[in-house]
């Protein structure tokens, strides 16, 4: 879809049915590509993988970007606690950097195109030029939690909300919370796996003192609403 983006993006003429030539104008262009590319249609998934960029390839129609597909890994959605996370993360920056933690998610290092494989990811330098993202970067265990797992997550189930004095409450305030916090059956926090570590703190300091939080801090049942949508909808929830 990216590909077809820049194409149409640089001339409509670019994309013509094969009998007589006919193209569509731009507008229309942008309306299906719009619509193609929407989050927001219920039940709606893209496809998302993990891959590491190896090298550009020449070629008679462009050059061609060709990245590693990411298979041979631990699933982000099984750690166990805050510092395997950190470790991962870690990784996802700066995949050369580590060589022999049980948590990154590969270490193969491809030398050539014959190494890859199937696991070949080519994707056309002109679709990086589309407005219609393709590939990102500074990702985090929750962005592949929900991206790549599709929100498969062992700490909470997929219910992104843990009450703080059951079972996987207490694991989560154990392995995950940098502080010790009661376990209270009242409260709830956000997983600290799935929606993220700060996120799951920063939502505990709301529900008072006790839980670290400052009263001065403290948002409106409003700001509050507002902030835990916004991160559910980032995350694609």
């Amino acid at each position: 879809m990216s590909y077809v983006d820049a194409l149409v993006r640089r001339s409509p003429a670019n994309v013509t049915t094969k009998k007589s030539g006919k193209q569509l104008p731009l507008e229309l262009w942008h309306q299906i590509l719009d619509c193609g590319s929407s989050t927001e249609r219920p039940n709606h998934r893209h496809e998302y993988a993990l891959v590491q960029p190896q090298w550009i390839e020449m070629g008679k129609h462009g050059s061609t970007l060709v990245c590693f597909l990411v298979q041979d890994r631990m699933l982000c959605g099984t750690l166990e606690d805050a510092y395997s996370v950190d470790e991962y993360e870690s990784y996802l920056k700066d995949p050369s950097a580590h060589n022999c933690y049980a948590t990154c998610p590969c270490h193969c290092e491809p030398e050539d195109h014959d190494d890859l494989g199937d696991r070949a990811i080519q994707v056309p330098a002109i679709a990086l030029d589309s407005r219609i993202s393709i590939l990102y970067q500074g990702i985090t265990v929750p962005d592949v939690i929900s991206w790549v797992e599709r929100g498969s997550c062992h700490l909470c189930g997929g219910n992104r909300l843990i009450c703080c004095g059951c079972g996987d409450g207490r694991r989560a305030r154990q392995c995950f919370i940098s502080w010790d916090i009661p376990g209270d059956c009242g409260v709830t926090m956000f997983c600290p796996l799935c929606i993220g570590l700060d996120f799951a703190e920063e939502g505990l300091t709301q529900m008072g003192e006790e839980y670290g939080g400052n009263p001065a801090e403290r948002m409106t049942d409003e700001e509050y609403d507002r902030w835990s949508r916004g991160r559910l909808r980032e995350l694609g929830y």
